[in-house]
C-alpha cells in the first residue's frame, strides 16, 4: 500500500482514490477510509490492514507476525506526528520539547 503517500494527503484524498492503488486491496482502503486520516495519524489503523498483512506472511511462509508488523507501523506514525508537533510547538514559541523516544 501507498500509507507514505496517504499520509501526504492530509486526509484530502482517501486511501482508495491513490494513484497508485492495487484495485485488489480496495476493501481495505475502505476500512481505512472510514476510520478516517486524522484517526489513522493518531495510529488507529483498520483491522483488514493487519489481515491482509498477515495473509501475505503466509503466501510468503514467512514466520514474521502482522501483529508485530502494525504495531511499528504505529509506533513509526505516532513517532512522526510527535516529531511534527514538536517541530510546530517549537517554531511557533521557541521553546523546545524532548523528543519522543
Amino acid at each position: 500500500m501507498c500509507i507514505v503517500e496517504y499520509l501526504a494527503t492530509r486526509g484530502g484524498n482517501g486511501f482508495a482514490n491513490l494513484d497508485n492503488f492495487v484495485p485488489s486491496l480496495r476493501h481495505v482502503a475502505a476500512d481505512q477510509d472510514s476510520i478516517g486520516w486524522y484517526n489513522f495519524m493518531e495510529g488507529k489503523t483498520a483491522k483488514a490492514m493487519r489481515l491482509h498483512q498477515d495473509a501475505y506472511y503466509q503466501r510468503e511462509e514467512s514466520r514474521r507476525k502482522a501483529n508485530r508488523w502494525a504495531a511499528g507501523l504505529v509506533q513509526r506514525i505516532v513517532k512522526m506526528t510527535h516529531s511534527q508537533w514538536t517541530t510546530h510547538t517549537f517554531s511557533q514559541t521557541g521553546f523546545y520539547q524532548v523528543p519522543l523516544r
